[in-house]
C-alpha cells in the first residue's frame, strides 16, 4: 500500500540546542524545511498532488537525525556522558501530551461519526499507536489482500512516529558504544563516529532496497529499512565542522539543488514507485544539501526567504500538531460527512475547510498543551521541578504551565474538537437507523431490459428501492459486522493460493454428487462460491475450487498489487488449466477482477495482452468438451463501511456503474462468443438506470469496496442457477 495508501509520515520533533525556539543555534532553514515537508503530506492527503506528497516522511527523518544526535554528540562532548533518563524525559514530554490527546479525540470522533464496526476498529488502532507500533499493526494489516479493500484508519500516520520512536529507542546506546570505540583508539572520536555510523547507514539502505524488492509494503513501515534515512542526518550532525567550512558562494547553489530534489521527487515518485528504496534517496539527499548549506552560518541568506518567511516559520512551528491533526480530519471529520462523488469545487471547498481546521485544531494544540508541556519540568527530579516552581515566582504568559493549566489546555482542545464532530451529528436529521425488515418497493419503476443474466425476478424492483433509501436498514450481515462478511473460503488458508502458492484446491458439497463443476479464478470469482453452491448443490453438483487471491484466469503474465510481474500467478493457472483437462467437469465457471491488467513489454497494449490471455484460456477449457460460462465481476465502488456514517444515507452511497465495467463486458462477451463459451453481464443483479446501491433487499452488497458479501452472494443463487444451467 503504498498509500495510500496510504502515504503517512512523521514529524521531526526536536529542536537543535534543544531550545524552545529561539535560543542560540535555533535554525530557521530547518523550521522551514518542516513547513515544506508538512505542506507535502497535507496537499498529498488533501487534494492528491503531489503524488510524492509522502516524501516528507524523509524531510522529517533526516531532521530528525539530524537534530537529535547533534544534541546527544554535543551532550557527550560537554559532560562526557549521555543522559538517558534525560533524553527519553525529553522526548516524552515532547511526544506523549499531544499525541495522546490527538488519539483520544480521534477515537471519540470515530464512534461518533461512523455506524458499523470503525469505532472499534480504530480503538484498536489506537492501542497500538499508543504504545509506539503502529508501523508493526499497519504492516500487517498492509500484506492482508483484503484490508486493501478496507478504509484507511484515522490514526493510520502514527506509523512514523513509532518508527522514531523504536529507532530512539536503540540510538542513544549506539552512540555510546561509538564513543568508546573512538575513545579506545584515538581522541578524533568525530572521525570514527562517522565511519561507525556510515556502516549503519549503508547496511540499512541496503536493507531497505532489499526489503522493497521483496515486500514494499513490510519495507514501507520498517524501522530497519528507514532507519538509514535518521542516520543520513545524523552523519551530517556529526561531521558539521567540515560543513562549516563550506564557502558562503556555494551555499546557495547547494541549498537550491536541494530544495529543488525535495520537490521535484514529491512530483516523480508516485504509488507506483519502488519506495523506500531506491527513490527515497532523492528527498533525502535534498534534505541533507539543504542542511549542509545552512550549517554553520549564523545569519540567514537573502535566498533563504521561502523557508525563513513568517508563514514558513509559524507552519514549520507547528508543524508537529499539524501533522498529527491532518489526518484524522481529513478521515473522520471530512471523508466522513461529505457525500462521495461531490463536484470539484466542492472538493476544493473541502479542503480549504480541512485545512483550516487541521491549522486550528494545531494551533490551538500547540498553545495549550505542545508547547506549555515541552517547557514544563514534567517528569524532572524533585530538585528540578522544586527550581521551576521558584522561578515562576512571576508567572508569565509564555512561561511553563503547571500540572492543572496543562490538565486544563489538553480538556479545552478536546472539547473543541470534539464539539465540531458532536454538533454536525445533532444536526444530522436526515440519517436515522430504520426498523427491521425488507424496504417497502412499491413505487419502484419497471426492470430494465433483459441482458444475458436472464429476465427479472423482481431484483430491479429491490435495487431502485436501494438507491432511493434515505436511511440505513437492518440488513444482514450488519453494518457492525460488515468487515470478514466475505465468503468463507477467503479466509481458509487450506483452500485458496496466496502470493506463493500455486496448487491448492478445496472441494465443497458432497463428494459423491453425480456432477462436478469448476470454480476458476482470483478473490472476486470465490467471493461468487456461496451464490454457485446455492445454484448448483442442490442439482447435484460439487464444485471444485481453484483460487489464488489477485490472479485472474486469463492466461498472460499479470501485475501485482506492488505494480511487479505476478510471476506465480502464470504457474498456477498453467496448474489448473491442466487439472481441468485432466478431471473433464460437467461445467466450469470463470471470473476475475475488472482491475486485471497484462504486466510488461509485448506485442500489442497490455489491453490486447490481456484479452490474448483470455481467449487463450477459454480456447483450451472449452477444447475439453466441458460448458464455460463467465461471469462479469460485481462494480466496484467506495466501501460501505468507509461510506456508511450517521451524516449520510444509502442513497449517498451508491455508485455509478464503472466505466471499466461496461467496456470489460463488451469484451469478454466478444471473447468468449467467439470462443464457444458463454458470457453473463451480472449487472442487472446490482444496478439499475446507471446506479448500484449498497443494499438491496435485506441485504448489503459489498463486504469491501470490491467483494461481495456471503449473504448477497447467496442471495443470487436463483438467478445464477438459471444462467448456469439453464434453469
Amino acid at each position: 500500500m503504498t498509500s495510500s495508501s496510504t502515504g503517512s509520515t512523521a514529524v521531526g520533533t526536536e529542536r537543535e540546542a534543544g531550545g524552545p525556539g529561539r535560543r542560540p543555534g535555533f535554525r530557521k532553514d530547518i523550521e522551514g524545511l518542516r513547513a515544506l515537508a508538512v505542506g507535502l503530506v497535507v496537499c498529498g492527503h488533501l487534494i492528491g498532488y503531489p503524488t510524492g506528497g509522502f516524501v516528507g516522511v524523509d524531510v522529517f527523518f533526516v531532521i530528525s537525525g539530524f537534530l537529535i544526535t547533534g544534541l546527544l554528540v554535543r551532550e557527550r562532548e560537554r559532560s562526557g556522558v549521555i543522559s538517558f533518563a534525560g533524553f527519553y524525559r525529553r522526548r516524552a514530554r515532547r511526544i506523549l501530551p499531544i499525541a495522546a490527546l490527538v488519539l483520544v479525540v480521534t477515537v471519540v470522533g470515530s464512534y461518533l461519526v461512523f455506524l458499523g464496526s470503525r469505532g472499534h476498529d480504530t480503538l484498536n488502532d489506537a492501542v497500538w499507536s499508543a504504545v509506539f507500533a503502529a508501523n508493526v499493526h499497519f504492516a500487517q494489516i498492509g500484506t492482508d489482500y483484503f484490508q486493501t479493500a478496507l478504509p484507511p484508519s484515522p490514526v493510520q500516520h502514527f506509523w512514523s512516529l513509532a518508527v522514531e520512536e523504536q529507532f530512539y529507542l536503540a540510538w542513544p546506546w549506539i552512540l555510546i558504544a561509538a564513543f568508546g570505540l573512538g575513545a579506545r583508539r584515538t581522541g578524533r572520536h568525530r572521525v570514527h563516529l562517522v565511519g561507525f555510523l556510515s556502516v549503519i547507514v549503508i547496511g540499512s539502505l541496503a536493507w531497505c532496497l532489499v526489503e522493497t524488492s521483496v515486500s514494499p509494503t513490510s519495507a514501507y513501515f520498517s524501522t530497519f529499512a528507514r532507519g538509514w534515512e535518521l542516520g543520513a542526518g545524523a552523519l551530517v550532525a556529526v561531521g558539521s565542522s567540515a560543513a562549516q567550512r563550506l564557502p558562503d558562494r556555494a551555499r546557495p547553489l547547494l541549498a537550491s539543488v536541494g530544495l529543488a530534489t525535495i520537490l521535484v521527487s514529491a512530483v516523480l515518485i508516485g504509488p507506483g514507485s519502488a519506495f523506500p528504496g531506491p527513490w527515497a534517496v532523492l528527498p533525502v539527499a535534498g534534505t541533507v544539501a539543504v542542511i549542509i548549506a545552512g550549517t554553520g552560518k549564523s545569519t540567514p541568506f537573502r535566498w533563504w526567504w521561502p523557508l525563513t518567511d513568517p508563514v514558513s516559520q509559524f507552519v514549520g512551528r507547528i508543524s508537529y500538531s499539524v501533522y498529527l491533526w491532518h489526518w484524522p480530519v481529513i478521515v473522520v471529520f471530512f471523508a466522513g460527512v461529505v457525500p462521495p462523488g461531490v463536484t470539484r469545487s466542492g472538493k476544493l471547498a473541502n479542503a480549504v475547510l480541512a485545512s483550516a481546521l487541521t491549522l486550528g485544531l494545531a494551533t490551538l494544540s500547540f498553545h495549550l498543551v505542545e508547547d506549555p508541556v515541552r517547557r514544563s519540568s514534567w517528569l524532572e527530579p524533585r530538585s528540578v521541578r522544586r527550581e521551576a516552581r521558584a522561578s515562576r515566582r512571576r508567572p508569565s504568559l509564555r512561561g511553563a504551565w503547571s500540572g492543572r493549566s496543562m490538565l486544563a489546555g489538553s480538556a479545552a482542545t478536546a472539547v473543541i474538537a470534539s464539539l465540531v464532530v458532536v454538533i454536525g451529528v445533532l444536526g444530522s436529521t436526515s440519517v436515522r437507523l430504520a426498523s427491521p425488515g425488507r424496504a417497502a418497493h412499491a413505487t419502484a419503476a419497471p426492470s430494465d431490459a433483459a441482458s444475458t443474466a436472464g429476465p427479472d425476478d423482481g431484483r430491479t424492483a429491490l435495487i431502485r428501492t436501494g438507491l432511493g433509501l434515505d436511511h440505513w436498514p437492518q440488513t444482514s450481515p450488519p453494518l457492525g459486522l460488515l468487515a470478514g462478511s466475505g465468503a468463507p473460503i477467503l479466509r481458509n488458508e487450506s483452500c485458496v493460493n496466496g502470493r506463493s502458492d500455486v496448487d491448492r484446491q478445496c472441494v465443497e458439497g458432497d463428494v459423491n454428487a453425480p456432477r462436478r463443476a469448476v470454480l476458476f479464478g482470483d478473490s472476486i470469482a470465490m467471493s461468487w462460491l456461496p451464490g454457485v453452491e446455492a445454484a448448483l448443490e442442490p442439482r447435484g453438483y460439487r464444485v471444485t475450487v481453484y483460487g489464488k487471491y489477485g490472479c485472474g484466469f486469463a492466461s498472460v503474465t499479470q501485475t501485482d498489487k506492488d505494480g511487479r510481474p505476478y510471476d506465480s500467478c502464470d504457474a498456477h493457472n498453467t496448474w489448473v488449466l491442466a487439472q481441468i483437462a485432466a478431471d473433464t467437469p460437467d461445467l466450469v465457471i470463470v471470473s476475475e477482477s475488472w482491475g486485471v491488467t497484462a504486466s510488461g513489454a509485448g506485442p500489442g497494449t497490455a489491453q490486447d495482452r490481456w484479452l490474448a490471455g483470455v481467449r487463450a484460456t477459454l480456447d483450451r477449457l472449452v477444447a475439453t468438451g466441458t460448458r464455460v460460462v463467465v461471469l462479469g465481476s460485481p462494480p466496484f465502488g467506495v466501501s460501505i463501511e468507509e461510506c456508511a456514517t450517521r451524516f449520510r444515507t444509502p442513497r449517498d452511497c451508491a455508485i455509478p456503474v464503472p466505466s471499466a465495467m461496461k467496456q470489460r463486458s463488451a469484451l469478454y462477451r466478444e471473447t468468449a462468443g467467439s470462443a464457444g463459451a458463454q458470457f453473463v453481464d451480472t449487472e442487472v443483479w446490482f444496478c439499475s438506470s446507471g446506479w448500484c446501491p449498497p443494499t438491496i433487499g435485506d441485504f448489503l452488497v459489498r463486504s469491501d469496496s470490491i467483494h461481495l458479501t456471503e449473504q448477497y452472494s447467496r442471495d443470487l443463487g436463483v438467478p445464477l442457477a438459471r444462467v448456469l444451467l439453464g434453469s
